[in-house]
């Protein structure tokens, strides 16, 4: 019994030492794998900007001005300049491919979602306050971008604003 025992002892001291080993020098199934996440790989922001948004501010039961919005949509894709190693012509071709990323192929549907909303926000914010905060804008169309088209597309929203009061007549 006692030879059975040390046989086994000897074993799985056997069987410890040989897989710290293969984990101090990473083989076998200790090898790292080669997979790269996205969060691994680099981002380059890319800019578009939209067709300038005129949204008319009533007081009243008349218009009063009207806001001009100049919206730019930043977007974030994979910078194939610092991980592609193929060769010169397949790296132009595949940047040409990848430079404007999945947000160009969907502007005119974002166009249309922020100019539904901010012609039923815009009014109600300005009766309320009666001034327009450009940051606010932002925020709430970032969410409704979120919630329409996923976090990964839209990385940032930037609003220039002006109202421009109408002339008197």
């Amino acid at each position: 019994m006692k030879k059975i025992i040390i046989i086994i002892a000897v074993c799985l001291t056997l069987v410890a030492i040989i897989t710290v080993v293969l984990k101090f020098l990473e083989a076998g199934p200790f090898a790292p794998t080669d997979t790269f996440d996205e969060k691994d790989q680099p981002l380059k922001s890319i800019f578009f900007q939209m067709k300038p948004i005129t949204i008319p501010i009533i007081y009243g039961n008349e218009v009063a001005a009207n806001l001009n919005l100049k919206i730019k949509i930043e977007s974030k894709i994979i910078d194939l300049e610092k991980r592609y190693a193929g060769s010169l012509r397949e790296r132009n071709k595949t940047k040409k491919e990848q430079s404007k990323g999945p947000v160009e192929k969907i502007i005119p549907l974002i166009e249309d979602t922020f100019i539904k909303d901010l012609h039923s926000f815009v009014p109600r914010f300005f009766k309320k306050y009666d001034l327009i905060d450009n940051r606010v804008l932002e925020k709430r169309l970032s969410i409704i971008a979120s919630r329409q088209f996923g976090t990964k597309i839209i990385y940032k929203i930037i609003i220039e604003s002006k109202v421009e009061p109408l002339p008197d007549e």
